[in-house]
């Protein structure tokens, strides 16, 4: 039996790999919908609800990261409100481009839900994003909003900052890619928009570096294997079989460029900006 552990965060990616959406930039629109896969997602993410349900954690934050887009997939639609249930949970996370109305959350307990939601201007509009938008507005769900920092997407994300409440982070995502594309003038140019994005767009040299993946965060598979997080493929341990690990070594890779990594990473400012928000991103409560 897993035994409990104080400020656990986990992140989980059970064996779903589709999306609807089609974003060029995106390697998740990339992956072709696999019906057994979809299936074997199902059963494993019942598992994992299960096993949180049990009450053997005391303090709990989760985020689903999964290769693609869950919500629009009832099973993750139930898990969010099953584990918005469960007294332990501080949070429960996803993202998402919101594609489907989140009418659902009415049977949710709002306070423990946030999202973040990303707009991408090829696959929908300006408008209906914002409308799906209002429904969190009006359940008073916690979200930040992203954006691809592309130049073609540069106005729209302007026009999208103005729409947005004051109070609702912004954030640019970097084409991870072409990282060094982002000069001094694009990445000033994008701060207008995104006020941290000069501290997002920049190469993160981890290796032997400490971080908090492997001691207080940990990326869990759908059939319960853990790893220190999602970039690492050593498997650490199993949620259903063994304790919670610990791994003491430092980040045994060069670099980490995705902000479900970075963000605890011990050298980085995130935990400052965001505190318990963190895996919402956005400033704190």
């Amino acid at each position: 039996m897993t035994h409990a552990k104080e400020s656990l965060t986990l992140l989980y990616r059970g064996s779903l790999s589709s999306c609807n959406y089609a974003c060029e930039y995106c390697p998740f629109g990339k992956t072709a919908f696999d019906v057994e896969a979809l299936k074997a997602d199902s059963l494993e993410l019942e598992r994992f609800v299960n096993h949180i349900e049990q009450g053997q954690y005391a303090d709990l934050s989760l985020m689903f990261i999964p290769w693609g887009e869950a919500l629009i997939h009832k099973h993750y639609q139930q898990a969010m409100i099953r584990l918005s249930r469960v007294f332990a949970i501080r949070t429960v996370v996803t993202q998402t481009s919101l594609t489907v109305r989140p009418d659902w959350l009415r049977d949710s307990h709002a306070e423990k839900i946030a999202f973040w939601c990303t707009f991408h201007p090829t696959q929908t509009t300006l408008d209906a994003f914002l409308s799906r938008l209002d429904v969190l507005n009006v359940r008073s769900i916690r979200y930040s909003v992203g954006i691809v920092g592309r130049d073609d997407f540069y106005d729209v994300g302007l026009q999208l900052r103005k729409k947005l409440p004051p109070h609702v982070a912004l954030w640019v995502n970097p084409l991870d890619d072409d990282i060094d594309a982002y000069t001094p003038d694009r990445i000033k140019q994008w701060s207008q928009i995104d006020p941290v994005f000069s501290h997002t767009a920049k190469k993160r040299l981890t290796k032997d570096t400490k971080c908090r993946c492997g001691t207080s965060v940990f990326t869990v598979s759908g059939n319960g294997d853990m790893r220190r997080c999602p970039f690492v493929n050593e498997i650490i341990g199993n949620l259903y079989e063994n304790e919670i690990p610990t791994i003491t070594e430092h980040c045994p890779n060069e670099q980490c460029n995705c902000y479900i990594g970075y963000a605890h990473w011990e050298s980085d400012s995130f935990r400052d900006m965001y505190g318990d928000n963190i895996l919402v991103r956005s400033a704190k409560s």
